[in-house]
Formats: structure tokens, C-alpha cells, sequence
């Protein structure tokens, strides 16, 4: 069971975000930098690619109940209207659905700040 205390920040849940997914067998490209260092606003925090499954796409880390930014709505919008996949993971609970399966859409719920698959 993953407690809520384990968090501590976005940066801490990123850290965990990327150990999982590069265990599950995914390439993972930070592109998150620390404040002002951002290549884009609304650049998600991550890119990831599984090769060996044929699948990649942006995956945004947000804090649980943390809503995202209008830069970063517009990039997801963006994104899923160009058929790109586009995720918000706010914790490990999100994880395991987006390893075994990685769809092309992915429900981000506002109210709650989490997801389902």
C-alpha cells in the first residue's frame, strides 16, 4: 500500500514515477528543469517511449489534487487533437494502468486530481 506521506513534492513523485516506468521496461526523457530553466510552458515533465510495444507519449507529474496549468491544458489538448498519447499521473496508483496498457487517451479527473484508465 503507497501511503500519502511518501509524497513530499512533485519532484518526489516524479523520482518514483520514472523508477517504475524504467523497471516496467520504458525509456524515460526528463524534460522537466528546475523553475525558469523550462524549454516550453506547458512542456510535460516527461516523454516516454517502450519500443519493444511500439507506444510513446508525454506524461505530465502533477501533485494529487494539483489541477493543471492553462499552458500545460493547452499542450494536452494539443497534443491528443494531433493523436498523440498524453497522460497526468499524480501518483503510483495511476502507474499501473498506463505500464500494461499505455492508451492513447487517458481521463484526468479535475475534482479529485487523479485518473483512471
Amino acid at each position: 500500500m503507497i501511503r500519502a506521506s511518501v509524497y513530499h513534492g512533485e519532484r518526489a513523485i516524479q523520482k518514483q514515477i520514472v523508477a517504475a516506468l524504467r523497471k516496467a521496461g520504458w525509456l524515460v526523457y526528463i524534460l522537466s528543469r528546475s523553475r525558469g530553466a523550462r524549454y516550453h510552458k506547458g512542456l510535460p515533465d516527461l516523454f516516454i517511449r517502450h519500443t519493444a510495444r511500439k507506444l510513446h507519449g508525454w506524461v505530465e507529474v502533477k501533485r494529487p489534487g494539483e489541477k493543471l496549468r492553462p499552458e500545460q491544458e493547452a499542450f494536452r489538448r494539443a497534443a491528443l487533437d494531433a493523436g498523440e498519447s498524453h497522460w497526468v499521473v499524480c501518483d503510483l496508483w495511476n502507474l499501473p494502468g498506463l505500464i500494461e496498457t499505455a492508451p492513447a487517451s487517458y481521463a484526468y479527473h479535475r475534482e479529485t486530481g487523479s485518473g483512471s484508465i
